[in-house]
């Protein structure tokens, strides 16, 4: 059970990380057309 929860949380984690560098990006891009 509280491996699941565990995995659960690395997974969450992984996303927030992966919409940051989304953001980032984007916000980059935005930068370079200004």
């Amino acid at each position: 059970m509280e491996q699941e929860i565990t995995r659960k949380g690395i997974n969450s984690t992984k996303n927030n990380q992966h919409a940051d560098l989304l953001l980032t990006n984007s916000e980059q891009i935005h930068k370079t057309y200004e």
